[in-house]
């Protein structure tokens, strides 16, 4: 196995240095992460070899007031840290071990001694297994946990893109207009978007009914209807974002990064009988005329002068 090189023990890294001053103050995941980050060689706490690093518990058999009892650096050793905890082991107060043995290796004699270093050649394998299972529950902090997460995402949601805004805030469809506004402002970091629930807008009446009829079930001042269409809220939606700049305006078209994001949230999200529009503010910015053959016409060319403005561009929920 490659090994790196010794860490220079005469200044030693912040994090070792906390720990072993203070060790009462790190749970054991935390320590076990910080020695792997910061003085541990590649791979040693994943193979439960002891280069650099020792993890034993700690003997005596007295209340366990923290998890990490004691952190040592052994000079003698080459530098290798030592780290005992009062969690789990084969020995210590919360061993699950006969109670004759865990007094005798708790004693100061030889043969406390010799017990204690036996049993510390598993002890050392016992916990970087349990550290490595550790990692694999916290899928949310960087390592190994890290991909897998990603990898659990993808599975639920059948696709190879992770789909993190879906989770936390939003991992149940949100009904309300106040909650998916917030969904979609975290998913496209856009603190402009606005989110409106109560455009009103006509629908015709495609069948019309009659007054007074035993069968048309209308009744006057009730759902009977005088016209062609009825005044109706509630059908479609209408998302606001902006005012922003022409470069960030484009992700949003239909085809765009943030277009594909936003309408897989609103597809998700909402209903289909739900109807839904796009409005985007774009800030367009003054231009003087240019003379034809200086530029392309109409990309880069502008006839006559233009004034700063802002432009709306609407979108229906059929373009994309």
């Amino acid at each position: 196995m490659e090994q790196q090189n010794q860490p220079i023990w005469a200044k030693l890294p912040e994090p070792i240095a906390n720990l072993m001053a203070t060790p009462w103050r790190f749970s054991l995941y935390k320590a076990l992460t910080l020695i792997e980050q910061h003085w541990a060689s590649n791979n040693e706490l994943q193979s439960g070899h002891s280069h650099r690093v020792e993890i034993a518990p700690y003997k005596e058999l007295g209340f366990p007031a923290s998890d990490v009892r004691r952190c040592e650096l052994q000079v003698r050793q080459r530098g290798k840290l030592r780290l005992e905890t009062s969690f789990l082991g084969l020995y210590g107060v919360d061993a699950a071990m006969p109670h004759y043995l865990l007094e005798q290796a708790a004693g100061d004699e030889e043969v406390g001694a010799r017990t204690r270093a036996f049993l510390d050649l598993f002890n050392h394998v016992l916990y970087c297994q349990l550290f490595q299972s550790w990692k694999k529950s916290q899928i949310n902090l960087a390592g190994i946990g890290a991909q897998q997460f990603d990898q659990i995402v993808a599975a639920v949601f059948e696709n190879n893109q992770s789909d993190k805004s879906k989770l936390n805030l939003i991992s149940a469809k949100q009904t309300s207009a106040a909650g998916l506004e917030q969904v979609l402002k975290q998913a496209l970091q856009d603190e402009s978007l606005t989110l409106k629930d109560n455009i009103v807008e006509w629908e015709d009446i495609t069948e019309a009914g009659k007054l007074g009829s035993k069968h048309s079930g209308f009744s006057l001042g009730g759902n009977g209807v005088l016209g062609k269409r009825v005044l109706v809220t509630g059908n479609r939606i209408c998302i606001e974002l902006g005012p922003m700049d022409e470069a960030e305006a484009q992700l949003y078209e239909p085809g765009g990064v943030k277009a594909k994001r936003l309408s897989q949230l609103l597809n998700w999200h909402t209903s289909t009988k739900m109807n839904w529009q796009l409005l985007v503010q774009i800030n367009r910015q003054a231009r003087e005329g240019t003379r034809l053959g200086a530029g392309k016409l109409g990309i880069s060319c502008a006839i006559g002068k233009v004034n700063a403005r802002v432009e709306k561009k609407i979108y229906s929920q059929s373009q994309f």
